[in-house]
Parts: C-alpha cells; structure tokens; sequence
C-alpha cells in the first residue's frame, strides 16, 4: 500500500506516447469511455472511499496484467467486483461518453449528408453540427438510453424535444456543469479545416456547449478541453517530436492553452459574441486557475488536491456538489482533469487512479483526465482488461471496437485539407 501511495506521489513508471493521429484520436474517445466507466463505480463518494477502490482496481490490473490470456485471472478478479458491486455491469459508461459518441456522429452526418439537410436550413458548418447533435440526443433521451443524466442536461434536452430555440434551451448562468468540458475533448479531435479553420472549431465548441450549459464558466472550460487536445494532436505530429517529459514543458503546455482561449475570446467583431466569456472576470478567473495547475505539478499530491476543488467559486454563486472530492462544477473538475493528466502524462494507468483518488465527481473527471490521457499515449497503450468491458447497457453495444472505429473515422476527417500528416495505427 505505502508502495502504490509512493507511486501516484512520485511521478509515473511509464512514458508511452501515440503514434500519430490514427493512434491518437481512438485513445482519446475509448480513454474516456474507460475514465467515465471505472470512475461511475464510486461517483459521489468521499476521497477516502475512492482511493481504497483505486488500490484494489490496481491490484486487480497487476495481477491482471501478470495472468496468461486463457486465464481467469486476465480479467478484472470476482472479490473486487463483489466488493463493488454497482447498478450496471462494471465497464457500463454514463452520458459524459454517450453524449460524446454522439456528438461525433453528429459530426459523421454533417460530413455524410447535404448542407442543406438540417433544421431552419442553417448555413455555417458549426451551426449544422449544434442541429444535428441536438436531434441526436434528444431522440437517445426520448428513448431513455441515457444513465447518469445531470439535472441540468436532462432539461436542456426536454426543451429540445418540445422545439425550444436551440441557443436557449441549455442551463442557465449559475449552472455550471462539467458535461460541456468532457465534450470538449472531442472536439478538440476534429480538424479545423472541418468548420472553416480554428476559431470556427472553436465557435462549433461554445455552440455544443450551450445547447446543454450557457453559463460561460462550463463553455470556458470546454475550450480548455478542446484546445488542450489540439495541443496534445500537435505534440504527437509535430516532426521535432514534442513530448510533456518535464515540468516546465507541462507548464508551457498550459501557458499555450490559456494564450489560445484568451486570443479567441477576445474577437475583434462589432457586436461581441464572445463578451459574455469575458465579463465578471470569468476569463480572468480561468487563466488564473491554468497557471495555479502548473504551480501544483511540483506540490504534494495533497495539497494540489485541495487546492484545486477549491478553484473557481466566487461569491457564493456556485455551490459545491460534495461536501468532500472533487465538485462537479465545471472548474475544478477541468482543472483537477488536467492536473492528474500532466502529473504522469505517459502512464495512462497512473492518471486513472490518481483522478479517482480526488473523490467526488469521479465519471466526470475520470472521463476528462482520461480522454486527455487516451489521446496522449493512444488506443493502442489502454490497459486491455478495462477497455474490452466497456459497453453501453449491453456487452455489443458501443463496446471499445466501435468506439475505436468511430475514432479512427474521426481522426480522418478533414485531413485532405490540413498540413498535419496523418499516421495511421492500423
């Protein structure tokens, strides 16, 4: 035990990095169906809970990962799930993966389907997409496929199935939930040439986002997510090779990010779209909480943890979720993601467990430190005995396999258009 404490403190064992995008891209959609799965197990306990869960998952994986294929032993042991039992199979993930499947299909329908084939004949690409997606998650609604839907969501999407204007049927200012920030890693996956170059990707990022979440903290932190993924792709193709080895390039890393927000909210149009984003010192308030993650990568696990549930709340507007763990307001959870992410960027086993060991909000934050984990060593360097359980409310449907080939479509997309080389995995 003092070992395993000694590991998630120290730093990670491995430093595994994607081959390119093919290998890129499908880690980052099934390392967040992983993230979402394991963590949904002990969501909404205390951290004291979650890291006894943690230690007994990673000594289930060692033994695991020591077993012969044919054996028993290969897949996850009998006394740990009988130790934690849940309502669903354990590899069942909630809406944070569905709604994210489902907003790159949304975008396969856009690619595969006429411009002109959606509601109110919307013309600009990020528009069609909001449209498209917003259809396909109310009907996944209508049908009661979702688990684990947010308050929040759930209503967003009961105003969309009674025809409410799509800008205004997500959650009020006030409200903000983690949901838009786990769909911004995927859309941090998609090539900009897709929706007109970067700041269309991004205004298709805010416009995701508000259909769920208006309150400009959670579409902050969604283009946190989104472009932290890009910066993560543009490592992994990049010729020189880049990598987040040291703690100073895990800070340049951040600093790049919270530039890029900051460039694109700041807009330069008449009428400003973007000023919500900026007004009471929300932007401010991320870039601030941006440098305070790259401050904690050289503190005690501890510390970084208590400093980083507390980021985010002022005034008394936004009210913590938990009384202990990580909340599922969107800022610490994002900051808390990208914290355990960058503390052991090569060891996706590492940010897993660390991230459940924050308590609280553990699907979502899970989702999102693994989404950014996935992508960074690729689908290919997922532990096998978490990503072959995954499913959605049945063991064929939307496992790892479809989701990795979803993924490997995704990385596709656009790149007839983009300077990027593309590498495939397979």
């Amino acid at each position: 035990r003092r070992r395993r404490r000694r590991r998630r403190r120290g730093g990670p064992l491995l430093s595994v990095r994607a081959k390119g995008r093919g290998d890129a891209v499908p880690g980052a959609l099934v390392g967040l169906a992983i993230g979402d799965a394991v963590g949904l197990r002990v969501e909404g306990n205390v951290p004291a809970r979650c890291r006894e869960y943690a230690d007994d998952l990673e000594g289930s994986l060692r033994r695991s990962a020591s077993a012969s294929a044919s054996s028993p032993e290969a897949n996850l042991s009998s006394a740990f799930l009988e130790k934690w039992p849940g309502r669903w199979p354990f590899g069942q993930y909630t809406d944070d993966t569905q709604l994210s499947r489902e907003l790159l299909l949304a975008v396969v329908d856009e690619a595969e389907a006429k411009h002109g084939d959606v509601r109110g004949g919307v013309e600009d690409a990020s528009g069609r997409l909001v449209c498209r997606y917003a259809d396909r998650i109310a009907a996944l609604y209508k049908a009661s496929r979702i688990v684990g839907c947010g308050m929040a969501t759930a209503k967003a999407m009961t105003r969309i199935i009674k025809g409410g204007k799509l800008n205004e049927v997500g959650s009020k200012e006030g409200l903000a939930g983690n949901s838009p920030s786990v769909r911004g890693v995927m859309m941090g996956l998609l090539l900009p040439p897709v929706f007109g170059g970067e700041s269309g990707l991004l205004d298709a990022c805010c416009g995701q986002s508000r259909l769920t979440h208006r309150d400009p903290f959670s579409i902050l932190c969604a283009l946190v997510m989104c472009v932290a993924v890009r910066e993560i792709l543009e490592l992994i193709t990049s010729k020189d090779g880049g990598t987040l080895d040291t703690i100073e390039s895990r800070r340049e890393f951040l600093s790049r990010i919270s530039n890029a927000v900051a460039e694109y909210c700041r807009g330069s149009e008449t009428v400003d779209p973007k000023q919500e984003l900026k007004s009471k010192g929300r932007l401010g308030t991320i870039q601030s909480c941006l440098q305070q993650v790259g401050d904690l990568l050289s503190q005690p696990f501890e510390k970084a943890l208590a400093k980083a549930r507390a980021m985010g709340y002022d005034g008394g507007m936004y009210k913590e979720d938990f009384k202990e763990g990580v909340s599922g307001f969107a800022v610490p959870s994002t900051m808390w993601s990208l914290y355990t992410f960058l503390r052991s960027p090569g060891d996706f086993e590492e940010t897993l467990l660390a991230t459940i060991y924050g308590g609280g909000d553990t699907d979502s934050t899970g989702a999102l430190a693994c989404g950014l984990s996935g992508c960074y060593v690729g689908i290919a360097n997922l532990p096998k005995v978490l990503k072959d359980g995954l499913q959605d409310q049945g063991p064929k449907l939307w496992n790892a396999e479809k989701l990795e080939e979803l993924g490997i479509k995704i990385s596709t997309f656009g790149a007839k258009h983009c300077p990027v080389t593309i590498t495939s995995s397979t």
